[in-house]
């Protein structure tokens, strides 16, 4: 992933509050090596879906973050 993609995924208000949900609800019962992980695994997924947008023009991330939190 490019420097522009990486910040302009990484900046979008809605992987923000998408991630900022997701990291909020782990807190309690993840360890710090686990949350590690967790941002690593955010980070793999905004690169292999950097070009994938939803229809509301979102980028796609959102939706397996948002899923993720609600599982």
């Amino acid at each position: 992933m490019t420097k522009p993609e990486v910040t302009a995924i990484l900046e979008n208000k809605a992987v923000i509050s998408a991630y900022q949900s997701l990291t909020n609800q782990t807190r309690s019962y993840l360890n710090t090596s686990e949350q590690q992980l967790l941002k690593k695994a955010f980070h793999f997924g905004a690169n292999a879906h950097r070009k994938q947008f939803r229809k509301s023009g979102e980028p796609y991330i959102t939706h397996p973050l948002t899923v993720a939190t609600i599982l």
